[in-house]
């Protein structure tokens, strides 16, 4: 919820939705809206792949959420 507002270019965070399209879109990472699991504010993260690989993730999504203002 801390993002909900902030934009990039021309993505504007509205809903945890937003932040997921922003997040493929721009840092080529998947996650899912929290609100399918109870909390429309949050995203979810998956973590069935290899430890680089999610470390990779995350630093696209630290990235990603840095850039947000």
């Amino acid at each position: 919820s801390a993002f909900l507002g902030r934009k990039s270019g021309q993505h504007v965070i509205k809903s945890a939705a937003d932040l997921c399209d922003y997040l493929l879109d721009v840092h080529g990472v998947s996650t899912v809206p929290g609100s399918a699991f109870g909390c429309a504010t949050a995203i979810r993260l998956s973590f069935a792949a290899s430890e680089p690989e999610l470390e990779k993730a995350l630093s696209r999504i630290s990235e990603g959420l840095a850039q947000l203002q």
